[in-house]
């Protein structure tokens, strides 16, 4: 939803930089698409614990599962950012789209280390039967998306979308490890 929300409010305030925003999603979301797989295993074990009859020993879980995730995330915020323009520059973008889009990357890695932390919590507040609250955070963070895109967008353009996307990342974090610190054994 945060990826219509940001094609959306650029389709309605600046069409012509749709591309770079679409194509700065590329190497983003392929860090990303791996680190939720490696997050499958946190999620796994949380759900075996507390299945068992052992849920208050899946904080340990959570806790590794955080570590993992934030390295991972510090890992992809520097891949992404070290590769981006050769990347750009490799598939033969113009100069122009090139530039632009290599910005939108950047500010989207920003948000790497907070998407993977959020994933870890997302993944283990579904593990202990408690998708409602991820999914509640999900939506707030939507929203906190298109309401910063809004006042963003008009004056920025991409770059104030690919800000505010990064700006929900880090929003829904902190309302992840609150869920997880005020609900769960973690």
């Amino acid at each position: 939803l945060m990826s219509l929300t940001d094609a959306v409010l650029l389709g309605r305030y600046a069409p012509g930089e749709l591309p770079y925003v679409l194509n700065g999603w590329l190497p983003i979301g392929v860090f990303f698409g791996f680190g939720m797989g490696l997050m499958i295993g946190e999620q796994v074990l949380t759900a075996e614990l507390n299945g068992s009859g052992r849920r208050a020993e899946t904080g340990r879980i959570f806790r590794r599962g955080m570590v993992v995730a934030l390295g991972y995330g510090l890992f992809a915020t520097f891949a992404c950012i070290a590769i981006a323009r050769p990347l750009v520059d490799l598939i033969g973008f113009d100069p122009a789209l090139a530039e632009h889009t290599t910005t939108c990357t950047h500010i989207l890695a920003y948000g790497a280390i907070a998407h993977m932390g959020g994933v870890a919590c997302q993944f283990y507040l579904e593990a202990l039967r408690r998708p409602n609250i991820a999914t509640a955070i999900n939506m707030a963070a939507v929203v906190f998306n298109l309401v910063v895109g809004l006042i963003l967008v008009p004056e920025h353009g991409a770059v104030g979308v690919v800000w505010a996307t990064t700006g929900s990342r880090w929003f829904m974090l902190v309302c992840f490890v609150i869920a997880a610190q005020a609900l769960t054994p973690a």
